[in-house]
């Protein structure tokens, strides 16, 4: 899940860096990127009329993934009021009513990661279900990496509101508006509360270590 303005560099970074945080993963397992693998000033009509998505190659993707990685740029807009990525989270995890792993990276700033005692080389920082290949089983090690994820990028994932977030299109949001219908509050809350776990997480353990 991605911005569509997001720089194409930050994208591949992101996604390198989950392949090696989950050395499980080979190339035969393949991300879809729907803002590179759909022109979305085409289907503006579609979603006009809310049952069509259910024809989109965006549906059917999201009811088939095994998981759900949230590219954020560093002004954390992807998650804080774009409608689009909002949608895909909403349709992989919430409307399934089937449990789908969720992470969230963002391209990684050398201050943080000195600060956060993370030596290894990385272009990315991921907050990730479980433990990544540099976390060695060990909690301490995780949520070391983790701390160098901007909490107050996460944090803006709170703010999250269908009624305010944005599309390139307005007639995307309206339909993706339609497509919710009177769940716009469990669409808010997706959103929120999968963000809003690892921030948990991590105070938790702020306030643990004094």
């Amino acid at each position: 899940s991605v911005w569509g303005g997001q720089p194409l560099s930050e994208i591949v970074a992101c996604l390198e860096q989950h392949v090696n945080d989950h050395h499980g993963l080979s190339e035969d397992d393949p991300y879809w990127v729907y803002a590179l693998a759909s022109d979305p000033r085409a289907t503006g009509s579609e979603l006009a009329d809310a049952l069509t998505v259910l024809d989109l190659s965006f549906h059917r993707v999201m009811s088939n993934v095994e998981g759900v990685v949230s590219v954020v740029d560093r002004d954390g807009v992807a998650l804080s009021s774009r409608t689009w990525c909002a949608l895909e989270l909403y349709e992989a995890t919430h409307s399934r009513g089937v449990a789908v792993k969720h992470e969230v990276y963002t391209p990684a700033v050398q201050d943080e990661l000195d600060e956060a005692g993370v030596d290894e080389d990385v272009r990315a920082v991921g907050l990730i279900d479980g433990y990544g290949a540099y976390d060695l089983g060990s909690a301490a090690i995780k949520a070391r990496r983790e701390h160098a994820f901007p909490a107050l990028l996460a944090a803006r994932a709170l703010e999250y509101t269908l009624e305010h977030s944005s599309t390139y299109l307005e007639a995307d949001h309206e339909g993706i508006a339609s497509i919710v219908g009177d769940d716009a509050d469990g669409f808010d809350a997706t959103v929120r509360s999968r963000v809003g776990t690892f921030l948990l997480v991590r105070w938790l353990d702020d306030i643990a270590s004094g």
